[in-house]
């Protein structure tokens, strides 16, 4: 039995790219997602990638802030970041929403802003 070094990458390859080329999704699989996701209007940012790469002590204001913001729009509090925080904050974006969002799933959802 010999070992497929090529078929190993393309695995690889596969599970990489449905993972983080996926450049739209609707509001309600945001919603559902069962990552670290926050939003930027409707722009999708990954912040469980963020804290395994940087790490989970990392952001200035802790990492409580963050998983407090899970799943609502970041908007407001991006303003204030600097240009290097919010260059950085865009390098974890994985998508955009593609529909209009729904307030009446934020009030579903307890994400009333």
């Amino acid at each position: 039995m010999s070992f497929n070094v090529t078929g190993l990458f393309t695995y690889i390859y596969d599970i990489c790219s449905k993972t983080f080329t996926r450049k739209s999704m609707t509001y309600l699989e945001f919603l559902n997602d069962e990552r670290l996701l926050v939003r930027m209007n409707k722009e999708v940012i990954d912040v469980e990638s963020y804290f395994f790469t940087e790490g989970f002590d990392k952001h200035p204001g802790g990492s409580t802030v963050l998983y407090m913001r899970n799943k609502r729009d970041i908007s407001e509090d991006y303003k204030f970041h600097s240009h290097k925080s919010k260059k950085k904050i865009k390098s974890y974006s994985i998508g955009y929403i593609s529909d209009s969002i729904q307030k009446e799933l934020d009030i579903e959802y307890g994400l009333k802003q």
